[in-house]
């Protein structure tokens, strides 16, 4: 913004002015001006572990089990096995998995951090998961012609709402009602059907369950349902997806005894010494969590 210019009557004219339009210099050059200070990953708040395998236990037993159910314990699955970044999940394709030799799962080719590519094991319970999900939505049979390679693996469970939107404002921009229910079935037909979920959608996904647990476990404790519901949307929000990345980095580390080139590798860091800072985060935010914990209940 301070190097930004515009011309004014043929002179190159600055944009970061005063309230009088004099071009001001670039305050952070200055050496009176402190700048705050940041921790790396202070936000770093991993899911429970415990909570999580409620989670997916209950998605895993749950009968009858609906397309929602199966994408998402797929979906989250996903998340807790792999501890990839949520750009990677979302973005996978079916041309991005390949069947591993020995036919335990499958090897995934993705894109990490500061575009290289790698090709890493998918666990095969994850993949079984995955194919799940694609067979009840209908996109993928064993026995039948494969799947397209372009093909997203993450979908929406309903399209018909966006399809009446889509009509709604080719009718507003001026197209017969008749016209533009076509024009949007086309469009319903073509791109929209491979269209990812967005991230807005996939977090509300993880919260969902997080309030179903809360609000279970709450009302146990004896809050009235209204209440728990009201209490388990709180505590919720304090998650997103990305924190299941710091849920598999914590579990890793505790199963691994602290090997930390394992966990480095797993997350794609560029080096050991990110992983030493992002691991430290996780310890330091759990031990501070425990101790309030215990103070509030008098432990």
């Amino acid at each position: 913004m301070t190097s930004a210019t515009r011309l004014v009557h043929g002179h190159e004219t600055g944009l970061f002015v005063d309230v009088n339009g004099t071009v001001r210099d670039n305050p952070f050059r200055s050496t009176r001006v402190k700048r705050p200070s940041v921790v790396a990953y202070e936000t770093a708040i991993p899911a429970p572990q415990h909570i999580m395998k409620w989670i997916l236990n209950r998605l895993r037993t749950i009968q009858p089990k609906t397309l929602a159910h199966q994408r998402d314990y797929a979906l989250l699955m996903t998340f807790c096995y792999t501890g990839y970044r949520v750009e990677n999940v979302l973005a996978m394709r079916w041309g991005d998995f390949r069947p591993r030799g020995d036919g335990d799962g499958v090897v995934h080719r993705l894109t990490v951090k500061g575009g290289k590519g790698r090709r890493k094991h998918l666990p095969k319970r994850v993949w079984d998961a995955i194919l799940a999900y694609l067979k009840a939505d209908g996109r993928y049979d064993a026995g039948g012609a494969a799947p397209d390679d372009d093909m997203f693996i993450w979908l929406g469970i309903r399209g018909h709402g966006g399809h009446n939107l889509v009509e709604c404002r080719l009718i507003a921009a001026g197209h017969e009602p008749e016209e533009a229910r076509k024009m949007a079935r086309r469009q319903q037909e073509g791109e929209e059907q491979n269209k990812p979920i967005a991230r807005s959608t996939a977090n509300e996904i993880l919260r969902r369950h997080l309030r179903r647990y809360y609000a279970y476990e709450l009302h146990r404790d004896g809050l009235s349902k209204s209440e728990a519901r009201v209490h388990a949307k709180r505590l919720a929000t304090a998650y997103h997806l990305h924190s299941l990345r710091h849920t598999f980095a914590s579990t890793l580390d505790e199963a691994s005894d602290g090997d930390v080139r394992l966990i480095s590798d797993m997350l794609d860091h560029a080096s050991v010494k990110t992983t030493r800072t992002y691991l430290k985060s996780i310890r330091d935010l759990q031990d501070r969590t425990t101790l309030l914990l215990e103070q509030a209940y008098g432990l």
